[in-house]
């Protein structure tokens, strides 16, 4: 799971990747583009928190929050 969003991160940009993993609540992902300098405050279409919230990832959200 972690090799598909590092291929993505390097196609769209780690903040993009990281919504996508919070989306997803792959709490595993999130931390590991967070310690790889992801910025969980990026705003494109929406914010890692806000995607995480919505989904109800909660482990996700206090990762980010």
């Amino acid at each position: 799971m972690f090799v598909r969003y590092y291929k993505l991160a390097s196609w769209i940009g780690e903040s993009q990747a990281l919504v996508a993993a919070a989306k997803a609540g792959d709490r595993s992902v999130v931390s590991s583009l967070l310690m790889q300098g992801a910025d969980p405050n990026s705003v494109q279409s929406t914010s890692p928190l806000a995607a995480a919230a919505r989904g109800g990832h909660h482990q996700c959200v206090l990762l980010l929050r």
